[in-house]
């Protein structure tokens, strides 16, 4: 991985846009301040590819002040350039993107997944290192590079195993524990199924056994099924005769009370014959009676008809009558009309005449009103804009209160995050003094000649000196965090009174900003009315002016309503003379003359309403004679034709009653033969089922048979497979065997030692051919894999650094200070040459945030001279430091500077 460019936006102290050009650099430094951005850079890095940086979380990282950041890495990798950009918003519940990109010679395409994981697996797969593995080789960071020297043995060993790419036999040694597990399985399936097969092959004499005996049942099954169906036969055939009889029987019963029924119909008819019979007989003895009312109704209907006729004259002149004085009145509503019409009319002139004087008195008041209120705006001018004035000085006032809390909140920021790296210093000096204490009680607990650690010979001289170096160590460490508690304290207290401070501020402000940004708004608005009262004034007196002209005229109705003044003296006229002519009544003269002569012919035509009321009653008294005239007549037709239908029922009624007698006798007959119809039924139902049980015990006969034979043949065919089952166990056993002695092999102690134990003495050579050029070979390294117990013959795996000097080896944890850090470079750049040889990674990168500091001149030359060394090995290497004076050991700086918007960078050659 070769980086070409890195753009940050709002990342940690880079506010803003900052693009950063590695194009063309293979060796540079990067130079700044302490806490101007330089070891950000390097996070930048690691956050982009993979979302992880010595920042606790994602939020922490973004500038303050900010709610989002990005981070767009460039880089190449085997002749391909690719982008990863990733972006954090911690608005809300927070959200996080990633892409990585591909450039196709003319654009960029996205090569990622559709979600953040995807992408993720899709750079660390295209890089093929982790986090952990890159910040322990390629990347040397603030305060870790004794990463990989610090850690135990055993995690010494896992991080180098990584780096070798060892994970494929972790992965080989579980997938054979996996099919050794799959294996074993297996056996103990065989063994399952052998002890089956054997306890079936056992059981073949019983299941032959059981099969005879049911097929002797099956036999006796069949002679009881054949005998039960024999009798159920027999009883079915007797029961269906008898449900035909049955059948029989209702068909007689229905004809019986068809026959019954009809016998009831002739007798009615009867009945009623001998009743008309009766009926017009004695209508034919009243024959004289009835001839005589009739005669008298015809009389009676003549002279209502007369008095009929005069009645609809009479009421044809009195509706003549009705017309006439409808018409006439019609004629007067007319007039009445007209007249109520004009005084509507009158009175509407009155109300407009008087509404137009009254709405121009009314124009004249409001605008005098009005007048005196643009006066009064006018007035206040001055107090308006003084008013406005004073908001305009509070409103600055307050506006450089909010300057001073946003300066407070800055203060703020930078104190906490003080406080965060003094707290992590103490912790990482917790750390150093438990390992010291450790390494002291070590020295202590051990007084031969030997070393507790490393079990090498050890002189007084030289372990008194050591316990002294440690407890020096301790004290020093104790003392750094003692100072930075304090520290902590004083910053506390700062920020509780820059709590206190900004919450007097932010008070100050909420409770005052709002009234006088009310006020000023409360004045512009004043003036503005101000302003526009001075133009509304001239115009206002002008048309009040007019008004008052009209108004102060002798008749202003005139002036003001002229034309109507003039309609409402015609129409007043018009209403004089429609009251005169209803008052004389001169209308609708024709009509009242027809009226006259109308009244006149209805008084000659002298119609008798009591006479004619009278004939009316005596028609009504007479009207049934005439129908009793047609019903005497009637009777006297239909008396013979009736008397011979009488004879004719009587002698069907003596046939039918013959045939019920007959019918009865059969249906009795019938009644008695299914009496026991109930009883055979029963019978046959019993018979029925006695069949079916037999039925359906010959059906799990059979199916037992079935079932004995299949099973008897099974197990006479498990004898073939109780080899085939053995065989396979066997194959199985072997391949139990394989696959364990393949998960040893692959396992720590395996493959995976022998390599590492392979590869050391390329590590040790590269690290000591740079402490030779560091320490003008004073200082040498050497790594072990394995360490013999005390009380046993066996050795232990583990991965030791021995450390070689003038006055003998000793372990790494028995120094400190700049000979320790010699030691870790050398070991992080040997790990790093290492890990850009190995084929499976792709790093020619190597970034190196620290070390300078803890040596003197000479030292830091040398540092610079074992860089150069090595710097062909790799395609970038950059440093990092605050170191001035080794501006000019690199050929390319990167400046890095922090002012008020925050840190920028600035490439010098």
């Amino acid at each position: 991985m070769i980086p070409i460019a890195l753009e940050l936006r709002n990342f940690m102290s880079y506010r803003g846009t900052t693009t950063i050009d590695f194009e063309g650099i293979h060796l540079a430094a990067i130079i700044g301040d302490n806490g101007h951005g330089k070891s950000s850079i390097l996070d930048a890095i690691t956050w982009a590819i993979w979302g992880k940086s010595r920042a606790k979380s994602d939020n922490d990282l973004i500038t303050r002040g900010q709610t989002d950041m990005r981070v767009a890495f460039t880089f190449e990798l085997d002749g391909q350039r690719y982008r990863i950009i990733r972006i954090r918003n911690m608005e809300g519940r927070g959200t996080s993107q990633l892409e990585l990109q591909l450039h196709n010679g003319t654009t960029w395409v996205n090569i990622g997944g559709s979600k953040l994981r995807e992408t993720q697996n899709e750079i660390e797969k295209l890089l093929k290192v982790s986090y952990d593995t890159f910040i322990n080789s390629a990347f040397i960071l603030q305060g870790r590079a004794d990463e990989f020297t610090t850690r135990k043995p055993a995690e010494r060993k896992e991080i180098l195993a990584d780096i070798l790419g060892l994970s494929v036999y972790d992965e080989l040694e579980t997938r054979a524990k996996e099919k050794a597990r799959d294996a074993e399985l297996q056996v103990v399936r065989c063994e399952r199924e052998i002890e089956q097969v054997e306890s079936e092959i056992a059981g073949i004499p019983a299941l032959r056994e059981e099969v005879q005996r049911i097929e002797r049942e099956l036999e006796r099954l069949k002679a009881q099924k054949a005998e039960a169906d024999a009798e159920h036969q027999r009883l079915l055939a007797q029961w269906n005769e008898l449900v035909n009889k049955k059948e029989a029987l209702t068909e007689k019963e229905r004809t019986l009370k068809e026959s019954q029924a009809r016998y009831n119909t002739l007798q009615e008819r009867a009945r009623n014959v001998e009743k008309r019979i009766q009926a017009d007989e004695a209508l034919l003895a009243q024959r004289e009676e009835i001839e005589k009312r009739y005669q008298d109704l015809q009389a009676a209907r003549k002279e209502e008809a007369l008095w009929n006729e005069r009645l609809d004259a009479l009421r044809r002149l009195e509706q003549e009558q009705r017309t006439l004085e409808r018409r006439i009145e019609q004629e007067r509503r007319a007039l009445d009309d007209q007249l109520r019409q004009t005084e509507r009319r009158i009175h509407e002139l009155n109300r407009r005449i008087a509404e137009a004087i009254s709405k121009l008195e009314a124009e004249a008041a409001s605008l005098a009103r009005e007048i005196e209120q643009q006066n009064a705006i006018l007035a206040h001018q001055s107090d308006y804009e003084a008013q406005r004035a004073k908001a305009e000085a509070k409103l600055a006032e307050l506006q450089a209160l909010d300057e001073e809390r946003e300066q407070l909140r800055e203060h703020y920021q930078d104190r906490q995050t003080a406080i965060s790296k003094l707290e992590a210093e103490n912790a990482h000096l917790r750390k150093h003094i438990a390992d010291l204490q450790e390494r002291l009680q070590l020295l202590e607990s051990q007084a031969g000649a030997t070393c507790p650690v490393c079990r090498q010979p050890l002189a007084p001289e030289h372990r008194e000196r050591v316990i002294a170096e440690t407890r020096l160590d301790i004290e020093r460490a104790e003392q750094a965090i003692a100072a930075n508690k304090q520290r902590i304290t004083d910053l506390q207290h700062e920020l509780d009174a820059i709590t206190q401070q900004g919450k007097q501020l932010r008070q100050q402000i909420e409770s005052e900003r709002p009234r006088w940004q009310k006020q000023f708004a409360q004045a512009e608005a004043n003036l503005q009315r101000v302003a526009e009262a001075r133009k509304r004034l001239a115009e206002l007196e002008r048309q009040l002016a007019e008004r008052q002209a009209q108004l102060n005229q002798d008749d202003p109705a005139a002036a003001i309503a002229s034309a109507e003044r003039a309609e409402l003296d015609t129409v007043q006229a018009q209403a004089d003379e429609l009251r005169a002519r209803l008052e004389r009544e001169e209308y609708a003269q024709e009509q009242r003359a027809q009226l006259a002569q109308v009244l006149e012919r209805i008084a000659e035509l002298g119609y008798d309403e009591a006479a004619h009321q009278k004939a009316r009653q005596k028609v009504r008294a007479l009207a049934d004679a005439e129908t009793q005239l047609r019903d005497l007549h009637s009777a006297q037709e239909r008396l013979a034709s009736n008397r011979e239908l009488l004879a004719s029922l009587r002698d069907n009624m003596a046939t039918l009653t013959k045939q019920i007698e007959t019918q009865a006798a059969e249906v009795a007959a019938l009644r008695e033969e299914i009496r026991q119809l109930p009883d055979i039924e029963k019978q046959k139902n019993e018979a029925r089922q006695r069949l079916e049980r037999l039925h359906q015990q010959h059906i799990d006969a059979e199916r037992k048979l079935g079932a004995a034979r299949q099973k008897l043949e099974t197990a006479e065919k498990q004898r073939e497979r109780l080899e085939a089952l053995k065989k396979e166990r066997a194959t199985w056993r072997e391949r139990l065997h394989a696959f364990k002695e393949l998960q040893k092999a692959f396992g720590k102690k395996g493959v995976q030692a022998l390599i590492i134990e392979a590869i050391l003495p390329e590590i040790e050579e590269e690290a000591n051919r740079l402490l030779d050029i560091m320490t003008n070979g004073r200082m040498w390294v050497r790594l072990e894999s394995q360490r013999a117990l005390v009380s046993k013959d066996a050795k232990i795996e583990t991965l030791d650094i021995i450390i070689g000097d003038e006055a003998g080896e000793r372990p790494y944890e028995l120094y400190s200070g700049g000979e320790a850090f010699r030691v870790n470079f050398a070991l992080r750049i040997a790990l790093s040459r290492l890990l850009a040889q190995r084929s499976g990674a792709r790093l020619q990168t190597l970034f190196i945030d620290e070390g300078f500091g803890s040596q003197d001149a000479a030292g830091r030359e040398r540092l610079v001279e074992a860089i150069n060394a090595i710097k062909d090995e790799f395609e970038r290497i950059f440093v990092i430091t605050h170191i001035e004076e080794l501006k000019d050991m690199f050929p390319v700086r990167l400046i890095v500077t922090k002012g008020p918007e925050g840190s920028r960078v600035q490439r010098e050659t």
